[in-house]
């Protein structure tokens, strides 16, 4: 089965620190992959090389999940679950919080993200 990119940037809030957003973050990424087609997860700290300076405020982290078939059915069942989306986890967290709460400044904290297709095969140096 084909395998394609799932991609999710974040901006934890002003005040948060690295090792409590990355504490709950890496707590979190066992919810994301307990479903089905998201089969892994790396998580990367960005570290700007080359930038412009009229793009809106950048992100600081970035977690790039592997999934297996469609992509966009992946993420509706993401959705479906209560995970696809910021205010459809907010909304799960309200009825049932399980093993991970919603943090308090979970109001603030930014996610943008973005399914990848794949074009062809990887192409590895020689």
């Amino acid at each position: 089965m084909e395998k394609h990119l799932h991609i999710v940037f974040a901006q934890p809030p002003d005040g948060i620190s690295d090792e409590e957003f990355n504490r709950w973050y890496d707590a979190h990424v066992p919810e994301i992959l307990s479903v089905p087609s998201f089969r892994s997860c790396r998580r990367y700290a960005l570290d700007p090389v080359v930038t412009d300076d009229t793009a809106p405020r950048g992100f600081r982290y970035l977690a790039v999940y592997e999934v297996e078939g469609d992509p966009a059915a992946a993420v509706a069942e993401l959705e479906r679950v209560g995970l696809g989306s910021k205010d459809s986890y907010a909304d799960l967290k309200e009825v049932d919080a399980g093993s991970l709460e919603l943090p308090a400044w979970w109001g603030d904290v930014r996610f943008a993200s973005w399914n990848c297709v794949s074009l062809g095969d990887r192409v590895d140096s020689l």
